[in-house]
């Protein structure tokens, strides 16, 4: 006689049944709905389930980020110090803890490497930098840093350029010999940092309102000196660049100048000037790409109140209700009530209150899960978590227009 296999696993269902007397029918319709079935679906059944899958997660799952519901949230609560934010979902705050306290599998935590490429992973961008010694971009000395506005720069040789973008629209190219100047106020016996973005090779010259040049290899910290002096700088790839200088009893303005150096091609932009504070910072400026174009949605206060209200139809018509004749249209179109800008004869229009219109100024195409006041929270904290304690940290968004 040859082996038999039998199978002995008793399920739930099998065990409900055997706890009843062989006088209950276990095959009727109501003892299989209550109780337990072939199909496994059984009331009494289903709870027995649901405490074992219940009991296999909390018993037998340690892995975090396998987690979820209300053993996720104990879990973070004991051994993270992140916080859910509104509406945040598992997915985002396992991956905001993940970014925490893996850092990508770096070994050394804290450096600026490990910041970077931390912040990469956030952003999902390799275009990420860290700038030592900046200001909040508001205090940026000089005007149209990004080169967008075109009118503020004095350029002799090297135009502005939509190739040479790193911020936006327009940046400013040199293909040979050739200057972009602007001057700024500063303060006597004061230190300045000149921050730049570059691809190429270009020659920075910084001049006092005494004429005199600053000369970053004389003396022990550099030093102002007559004769003309530059302090060149390359890139093969777009990249932060500083230099800084002193200011003297002196000084009371400088002309910062980019000089485009012959036989060499250079890439310029978002150029900025900010001056030293008595505490240790830094800027980390990520950049993304995006689209500028006339069907570009943005929202913005308006300009022509007060606003009229025309009547608007499906085909693109305007009218005022009325016909040459004076007397009352009635077409078939669907018409509704647009607001439009006011048009000649027209009557009264409202005036509309923007400070109480909540998307303007802060409805944004670029953002992460939720808002972009969720998206800035979360990078903040991040930032300020990883950074060294005791030094201020900025974040910059940049957005460059694609191709």
């Amino acid at each position: 006689m040859g082996n038999v296999s039998i199978d002995t696993t008793n399920t739930v269902g099998d065990f409900l049944r055997s706890q009843f007397s062989a006088l209950i029918n276990k095959d009727g319709k109501i003892f299989k709905a209550l109780v337990a079935n072939p199909k496994g679906n059984g009331t009494l059944e289903q709870i027995f389930k649901d405490i074992e899958a219940a009991r296999d997660e909390w018993c037998n799952n340690s892995d975090f980020y396998e987690m979820s519901g209300e053993k996720l949230e104990k879990t973070m609560a004991y051994f993270s110090y992140l916080e859910r934010l509104h509406e945040e979902s598992d997915t985002s705050l396992k991956r905001r803890n993940e970014l925490l306290f893996y850092r990508g599998g770096d070994t050394q935590w804290g450096d600026l490497s490990n910041i970077r490429r931390m912040f990469q992973q956030y952003f999902e961008t390799e275009y990420v930098y860290i700038v030592n010694n900046t200001n909040p971009i508001n205090e940026n000395l000089l005007l149209d840093g990004d080169f967008e506005l075109q009118t503020t720069w004095v350029l002799d040789g090297c135009t502005y350029d939509e190739e040479a973008r790193f911020s936006e629209r327009t940046g400013v190219k040199f293909c040979d010999i050739g200057t972009c100047k602007q001057s700024a106020n500063v303060i006597p016996d004061s230190t300045y940092f000149l921050h730049f973005f570059l691809e190429g090779n270009i020659a920075v010259q910084i001049k006092d309102n005494n004429g005199r040049y600053w000369d970053s290899r004389a003396g022990e910290f550099g030093n102002w000196v007559t004769l003309e002096r530059n302090v060149e700088f390359s890139a093969k790839k777009w990249d932060a660049k500083s230099i800084y200088f002193l200011t003297d009893e002196n000084v009371s303005s400088v002309t910062i100048t980019f000089i485009g150096l012959r036989n060499h091609s250079a890439f310029l932009d978002y150029v900025r000037l900010f001056k030293k504070e008595a505490y240790s910072s830094f800027s980390l400026i990520a950049v993304f790409g995006g689209i500028y174009t006339e069907d570009t949605l943005g929202f913005a206060p308006g300009k022509d109140d007060p606003v009229v209200r025309r009547t608007y139809n499906a085909f693109g018509h305007y009218s005022a209700g009325k016909n040459d004749t004076g007397e009352i249209e009635n077409d078939f179109y669907m018409n509704e009530e647009t607001p439009l800008a006011p048009w000649e004869n027209d009557e009264e229009g409202v005036t509309v209150d923007y400070k109480r219109m909540s998307y303007i100024e802060h409805s944004h195409i670029f953002g992460t899960e939720g808002s972009i006041e969720m998206a800035q929270s979360i990078y903040t904290e991040l930032l300020e978590m990883v950074g060294a304690g005791g030094i201020t940290s900025y974040i910059e968004i940049l957005t460059r227009e694609l191709d």
